[in-house]
């Protein structure tokens, strides 16, 4: 991540998917501990800032190296915009590597890592009491994924199974092409491919006697891949509030000050 000089400088993920990658890349690095919430745009500056100066958030990877080998704990926030919505709210996370003053942390490698209410990172290896202290002292690494949450994975099962039923095929064949635009982690993609064995089932059982079209049955599941995490020149908090809000309540590396009216709740 390019290391901002300031709070209005850090810069955001070019798509989602990039956040996802960075956040699992980063777990796996051993940034188990974790907080996840939202932001309005106006006021993310500000968090980055409490957060850096209680916790050194904005140190760069050196640095957090350096932190890690002397035992204490290293912490970074991400950032997540969806730039298709237009929404004046950010998704953040906090990583550590171990727990934090003064902040309420959970571990990923036992309650998993929810992120927007829709993916789930977790390691795919189970973890049973025995393997949990050689995991906590790291004599055995994980390997992790992003699957959909239960409550996400009944609400494709329940849409599928409802068009699935219906006569005409089209309104099937949209959701399955939105369904392949899931992105396509290793846990992600044992659910779509249960998805799709529960879509043909139903078609089949609701059409026995019918000369429908068939839907257009995805002949593969596609895996997600790498991709860049941020735009050259990555799009930063400050752009994001220019675009935004109109006007920023920082000064940016280019040194101009702007003005910000306090930002609504």
């Amino acid at each position: 991540m390019p290391r901002p000089d300031n709070p209005f400088d850090f810069p955001l993920h070019r798509t989602r998917l990039a956040c996802m990658h960075d956040i699992i890349q980063r777990v796996a690095r051993g940034y188990h501990y974790h907080h996840t919430g939202k932001i309005h745009v106006g006021k993310a500056a500000r968090l980055v800032e409490h957060l850096d100066r209680k916790h050194g958030v904005l140190a760069g990877e050196n640095e957090r190296s350096l932190l890690k080998r002397r035992g204490h704990p290293a912490a970074v926030v991400l950032l997540d915009y969806d730039r298709g919505l237009k929404s004046q709210e950010l998704d953040f996370v906090l990583l550590a590597t171990s727990k934090l003053s003064g902040e309420n942390l959970r571990d990923a490698r036992f309650d998993g890592l929810v992120w927007r209410g829709i993916y789930k990172l977790h390691p795919k290896q189970r973890i049973g009491k025995r393997e949990a202290e050689e995991f906590l002292r790291g004599r055995k690494r994980l390997t992790w994924t992003w699957s959909l949450t239960a409550e996400a994975y009944q609400q494709w099962e329940a849409g599928l199974t409802l068009k699935a039923s219906w006569r005409s095929a089209d309104a099937l064949n949209a959701t399955l092409n939105a369904l392949d635009n899931v992105p396509g982690f290793a846990g992600v993609r044992s659910q779509k491919k249960r998805l799709i064995r529960t879509a043909k089932a139903s078609w089949a059982r609701s059409h026995r006697s019918s000369q429908s079209v068939p839907p257009n049955w995805p002949e593969q599941v596609t895996w997600v891949r790498k991709v860049a995490y941020y735009d050259n020149p990555p799009l930063t908090l400050y752009r994001l509030n220019r675009c935004l809000l109109g006007t920023a309540n920082a000064t940016s590396k280019s040194g101009s000050a702007l003005g910000q009216p306090e930002a609504k709740d």
